[in-house]
């Protein structure tokens, strides 16, 4: 367009020339700021995408390794459980076999002295 009137004969069609001349500058300008505005937005797009692929991941392997810690900590009660009642029953047969050696020590103290006193006599040291 700019080549038609190239002798300036006509001024005001010569500055509608140039007026669209940057207007189709400006309209270039704003095409290519949308193109890149899509990028951005394809690329933000893909973004959060891929974040909520990962929030979803940690969701569940976040709920696995509750459920393993849950387990674990009641395998530990459950083991702590078997222990505390073992040693229970241990303190108890513990308690019964003190006593009865406390019962055979006290019987064997007064047959050792029943028998240190029929000995004592039968001998004559009494």
């Amino acid at each position: 367009m700019r080549g038609m009137s190239s002798d300036n004969t006509n001024p005001r069609l010569d500055a509608l020339e140039n007026t669209v001349a940057r207007l189709a500058d400006q309209v270039s300008k704003v095409v290519t700021f949308f193109e890149r505005l899509v990028v951005v937005e394809e690329r933000n797009s893909a973004i959060t995408n891929r974040l909520l692929e990962l929030k979803s991941e940690y969701d569940v392997s976040s709920r696995e390794l509750r459920a393993e810690v849950r387990e674990g900590f009641e395998k530990i009660w459950n083991r702590l459980d078997t222990i505390s009642d073992r040693q229970a029953s241990q303190a108890t047969r513990i308690a019964v076999l003190t006593a009865k050696y406390g019962a055979i020590v006290a019987v064997a103290g007064l047959a050792a002295k029943q028998l240190w006193e029929m000995a004592s006599v039968s001998m004559g040291l009494k």
